[in-house]
């Protein structure tokens, strides 16, 4: 089925200049049919994050605003699916061999496996909405 997902490409991705190679990794899986670079606050992302746990919201929150991330739309024949997959674990730490998140991880190990590098909208419903957060009604 022929879908949309969001993926986002977190500070720590775009400081180690992995931007790039991830966009590569994911055009495997999707097209990426829009790209933007932007910096949120992390009263954003504290809304946006609001279905993770404290104190594991307030920690994310204040990671993924210490920096740009670059927003990707991707599609494709079941792009949420195949883009999780790809990506791996969300602790970087317990990504399985072979994932995004663990090529990541192993070229930059972190104290903490949960500033994962990327993120991935978990199902078409989230996408959907993410979309509309990061593109406003991009088609």
């Amino acid at each position: 089925m022929f879908e949309r997902t969001l993926v986002f490409l977190k500070p720590n991705t775009v400081l180690n200049n992995e931007s790039v190679f991830c966009m590569k990794w994911l055009c495997k899986h999707g097209f990426i049919k829009r790209t933007r670079t932007v910096k949120k606050s992390k009263k954003f992302f504290l809304k946006f994050y609001k279905h993770v746990p404290q104190p594991n919201r307030d920690n994310h929150s204040a990671f993924c605003s210490s920096g740009h991330i670059v927003a990707l739309l991707l599609t494709g024949d079941n792009v949420v699916e195949r883009v999780k997959k790809t990506i791996g674990a969300a602790n970087a730490r317990e990504a399985t061999v072979g994932t995004l998140r663990e090529v990541l991880f192993s070229k930059h190990p972190q104290e903490n496996g949960y500033d994962n590098f990327i993120h991935a909208s978990g199902s078409v419903t989230d996408a959907e909405n993410e979309i509309k957060i990061f593109f406003g009604g991009a088609k």
